[in-house]
């Protein structure tokens, strides 16, 4: 059982605040790491600040960090391959060096091809995106390490709550509220215009399934989400319930390849404590609360 200290990577961001809170709820040792602590990327971001180091007593390392200019590219590629590939290779060795057990990375479900079934680990990937390539490279370089250390590339299918900014829910709450059209889409034979269909899953269900990951033997790779997935029709009327408006829909005579479903059969092989079905309800309270004075 994993009781040594845990080293959280992105320590100040989305889910690495709120996984940082709730371990220390459970009186765990949590050592932090963050940019904006100034005790993990050098401030020109070319590399670890010079003192780096993980804890002596350090049993399991949660890297969560996410380039603030992701999106930035190619013009900034550069920064988010370092991030997502080069330095979670370079901590993974440092952890290996101070004999860590584990080392839980989050990469995306985002690498995975649409595709019209759900998606398993070993099923085809995304490498025309950048971010995308840049988590697949991550994972590839921190699997040849796979021998020394429990690695765990983590692709999580997205995740959404209070708080969050510039992602799928937020997004959609945000043109809701602003009374823009929402866009939906179809898939070739299909009569219905739901647009994409998507796994999700609540950030505080993400921080409940890395505690217990923390305590468990790994896989080298696993999907994490909730056991539904939701259509953007259908996330879109989550939101609009939770802010009493109706939703404005622009059916576009565009179809695509496929959905971003889950398959989490290797979650449930392992967890006991199952992410809430109650999606819809998560969703319009995150909706309802992102206005609410």
């Amino acid at each position: 059982m994993t009781r040594g200290s845990i080293a959280v990577i992105g320590s100040r961001g989305f889910v690495g605040a709120q996984l940082v809170r709730f371990l220390r709820s459970q009186e765990r040792d949590v050592v932090e790491y963050s940019s904006k602590i100034g005790n993990f990327v050098r401030p020109d971001g070319l590399g670890l600040v010079e003192d780096f180091n993980l804890p002596v007593n350090c049993d399991c390392v949660v890297y969560l960090a996410q380039s603030p200019n992701y999106r930035k590219v190619p013009e900034l590629y550069e920064e988010l391959a370092l991030i997502n590939s080069t330095l979670p290779f370079t901590v993974a060795k440092k952890a290996i060096q101070r004999n860590v057990q584990k080392f839980l990375y989050f990469s995306t479900g985002s690498v995975y091809q649409m595709s019209k079934t759900a998606l398993h680990e070993n099923s085809l990937l995304n490498r025309d995106s950048p971010y995308a390539l840049s988590k697949i490279h991550g994972e590839e370089n921190l699997l040849l390490l796979k021998n020394n250390i429990n690695i765990c590339c983590v692709r999580p299918f997205a995740m959404f709550g209070e708080g969050q900014e510039g992602m799928l829910v937020s997004n959609l709450v945000k043109s809701i509220k602003a009374g823009l059209p929402i866009t939906l889409d179809t898939l070739p034979g299909d009569t219905e215009f739901d647009g994409l269909k998507i796994s999700l899953i609540h950030v505080h269900d993400v921080v409940s399934a890395i505690n217990e990951l923390l305590d468990s033997t790994l896989p080298p790779v696993m999907n994490l989400a909730g056991d539904r997935a939701l259509s953007i029709k259908e996330i879109s009327e989550s939101i609009g319930k939770g802010l009493k408006i109706q939703p404005i829909y622009n059916m576009k005579e565009q179809l695509r390849n496929g959905n971003l479903i889950a398959d989490i059969s290797t979650l449930k092989s392992i967890l006991t404590n199952f992410p809430s079905p109650n999606l819809e309800d998560q969703i319009a309270k995150v909706a309802f609360n992102t206005f609410s004075i």
